[in-house]
């Protein structure tokens, strides 16, 4: 089980660390007139944000 949770933690901390990597992505493409990519970018974030909280909510029973 504390392997599970420590796989956990670290997956949740690749994965906030990828979120910011796309709101970086997104502001680098919107100076180099490639907005087109944007959309696809942030459907991205928000199924990556999605997994990110789902796993946070489970952290967090399991600390309960």
């Amino acid at each position: 089980m504390e392997k599970t949770v420590e796989l956990l933690h670290e997956t949740s901390k690749r994965l906030a660390q990828t979120i910011d990597m796309i709101d970086i992505l997104s502001l680098a493409c919107s100076s180099v007139e490639k907005a087109d990519l944007i959309g696809p970018l942030e459907i991205m974030k928000r199924d990556l944000q999605d997994l990110y909280f789902q796993i946070d909510e489970v952290l967090y029973e399991d600390n309960q």
